[in-house]
């Protein structure tokens, strides 16, 4: 299943899954899949490929129910539905005014989004990004009769790829639960069943300075904080952004004001996005900044 591995994780994770010649489970290779494919047809290429390919009863029962949840979404939010209508959102480059537009139909959406572009002689490029939003129009007056308008989503980069899409009436808990096994593929809730990560090699150690794309297609860096023996259970790095210039700006004579910092500066990104890099691989721009968290990090950050 190596096609998985390497649409789904980092050029640093292929490494450390070679290197160590570490065996990933069939319902790991699902989890892959299902989480972390670059797009939406991507995912159900792989989904339909381990379907094909796994011996694995429960794997291939649940690559299906994947499959047929991801293409109910689908259908639903294309489909015509009483009194919704659907809201454009065009950002054909990171820091663009946001455009905006109202279609009657998802195929009004889309060509509206063509027509913007031959009209302002725009070409989408890979941090391109554009939202189609399915609202329900409604008429209330007062505040017993609100409801929130809020039907669906499909969310696309560069040019027209679809990388997920939503909807209201179908929840994944209750789609792709397994109720013999109490497990299902994605729940982040206390309350709900148990989540299962995928296991992944330790390519990741305390400090390590990685990249990742972002949302908008910008490469971010940050310094990853952890060890991957406890952290790989919420399938989360816990990271400390250096496209910040806080480090270099603020006086800090405390280790509890060094970890405040660290905290406000922090985000949550999928371990197998993310790949490692050394410090001469950081944009200049940024090197300032991770000198000042060495210096920082060797006064206040041992334990």
């Amino acid at each position: 299943m190596n096609r998985i591995i390497e649409a789904t994780c980092s050029r640093s994770l292929q490494k450390a899954i070679k290197k160590a010649k570490f065996k990933v489970s069939d319902f790991d290779l699902l989890i892959l899949a299902y989480r972390h494919a670059p797009d939406y047809d991507t995912r159900i290429e792989l989904l339909r490929l381990l379907a094909a390919k796994t011996k694995d009863a429960e794997t291939k029962m649940q690559a299906k129910r994947c499959i047929a949840f991801e293409k109910a979404k689908w259908d639903r939010f294309i489909s015509d539905e009483d009194d919704c209508i659907f809201e454009v959102k065009i950002k054909d480059k990171p820091d663009a005014w946001e455009e905006r537009y109202i279609a009657r139909t998802f195929e009004s959406a889309l060509r509206k989004i063509r027509n913007f572009c031959a009209h302002y002689e725009i070409v989408f490029t890979e941090q391109s990004r554009f939202d189609i939003v399915k609202r329900r129009f409604t008429d209330e007056t007062c505040s017993e009769d609100f409801e929130e308008d809020w039907r669906g989503e499909a969310s696309y980069k560069g040019d027209f790829v679809l990388m997920q899409v939503l909807h209201k009436t179908l929840d994944e808990r209750e789609f792709l639960v397994d109720c013999r096994e109490n497990s299902c593929l994605d729940c982040t809730q206390p309350s709900c069943f148990e989540y299962a990560a995928p296991r992944l090699p330790r390519f990741l150690k305390n400090t390590d300075i990685v990249c990742y794309r972002g949302y908008d297609g910008i490469m971010e860096y940050g310094v990853f904080f952890g060890d991957m023996r406890t952290d790989l259970a919420d399938d989360c790095a816990y990271l400390v952004s250096l496209c910040n210039d806080s480090f270099c700006g603020m006086q800090i004579k405390m280790k509890e004001q060094f970890y405040e910092l660290l905290f406000h500066l922090h985000c949550h990104i999928p371990f197998p996005k993310l790949e490692v890099i050394k410090a001469a691989e950081l944009p200049e721009t940024l090197k300032n900044n991770y000198r000042a968290f060495r210096r920082l990090y060797a006064r206040f950050g041992g334990e």
